[in-house]
């Protein structure tokens, strides 16, 4: 169910069109067995919001075709934005939907920004406390999160790689000059 509510939910479009829907099955018994490892199928979905987390905005796209495939959902987002800071280069997939194996949301996400305080707000969303900020070129920040969707008993693993340019770093209250650095961090 909790999957199901990920995209039933938290995505919305204006429009969506079917591209292509393939797969195979049986029928047993006057019932039709669908063999889901031949199932396979993509819908272009147009104007889209899509609510990660509640207390955060909604990232926002021209379009994204999901993809089924691999017993997975691949959703590849054209020209998305969080808040009007560039996401391209962001990906989102739930994968093993169907088996024995968890279901996981892999976010990887890509923004070119300042690690500022709507950064922050991201990073918190997802209960990763980082105390840096950052002033001066944009940073490229990349998050790459796996969140557990049917095991509560797994925690999300997270990953976040900062490139800084020229600016100042903060940590907590302390200024550190940077020419150019990386800050990564992990849980």
């Amino acid at each position: 169910p909790k999957v199901k509510s990920w995209v039933v939910d938290k995505v919305k479009a204006k429009k969506h069109k079917i591209l292509f829907l393939k797969g195979a099955g049986k029928i047993v018994d006057n019932n039709f067995k669908m063999d889901f490892d031949t199932l396979k199928g993509q819908v272009l979905f147009e104007d889209v919001n899509i609510k990660f987390k509640e207390h955060l905005d909604p990232v926002l796209a021209d379009s994204f075709v999901l993809e089924y495939r691999d017993k997975g959902l691949f959703f590849d987002l054209k020209n998305p934005t969080y808040k009007k800071r560039k996401l391209a280069g962001s990906t989102i997939a739930l994968t093993d939907l169907l088996g024995d194996k968890p279901t996981v949301l892999k976010l990887d996400l890509k923004i070119v920004t300042q690690l500022d305080k709507e950064v922050q707000k991201i990073l918190k969303a997802y209960k990763l406390n980082m105390p840096i900020q950052q002033k001066g070129q944009a940073a490229r920040l990349h998050v790459k999160l796996d969140e557990y969707l049917k095991d509560k008993n797994k925690k999300a693993t997270v990953n976040v790689t900062v490139d800084l340019g020229k600016g100042d770093l903060y940590i907590s209250k302390t200024r550190l000059p940077v020419i150019k650095g990386s800050a990564r961090y992990a849980k």
